[in-house]
């Protein structure tokens, strides 16, 4: 049977390894918090990149349409004349 004395370190020897294990364990949490908000945040970004090459797209997709209609018409013109 072990002391009183004896019990007692020893539940303080356990106390602190799980207080070393809590702190580790918060450390590894405030990471992964930091790392999952760049992630965010870099997500964000993409998220706006890929908006501004959607708009740009969108509008050399019209500009070009419209130079194919505008070529069309020159195209009908050039045959009237001749």
């Amino acid at each position: 049977m072990l002391s009183l004395n004896s019990a007692n370190e020893q539940l303080v020897s356990h106390m602190a390894g799980h207080a070393v294990s809590v702190a580790t364990l918060e450390r590894q949490l405030a990471a992964a918090r930091g790392a999952a908000a760049a992630a965010e945040g870099r997500a964000a970004a993409a998220e706006a990149h890929l908006a501004d090459i959607k708009a740009t797209l969108s509008e050399q997709n019209a500009t070009l349409g419209a130079q194919y209609f505008q070529v069309g018409a020159v195209r009908v013109a050039w045959a009237a004349w001749l």
